[in-house]
């Protein structure tokens, strides 16, 4: 017998794996996946969306109070 640690590696057989041994990895990584996109649809989707609806609601506030939209920064008020 070889002294060897891949040698008696190879000299070894492999049991084949479980029955239900892709359905465990197929599930965990879905989870992953799904986590993954949820992160990075709140990180970025939501804050972009945000980001979006800021000037209209500041837009809406000043038209409240003062009765007009505020100026735009090109000059424009149409």
């Amino acid at each position: 017998m070889s002294t060897d640690l891949f040698d008696q590696l190879a000299a070894d057989d492999v049991p084949p794996p479980p029955p239900q041994f892709e359905r465990q990895v197929h599930q965990r990584l879905n989870r992953t996946l799904l986590v993954q996109h949820l992160v990075d649809f709140a990180t970025g989707a939501l804050v972009w969306g945000f980001m979006q609806l800021v000037p209209a609601a500041v837009a809406l506030i000043h038209f409240s109070i003062f009765g007009r939209y505020p100026k735009r920064p090109d000059g424009n008020e149409s």
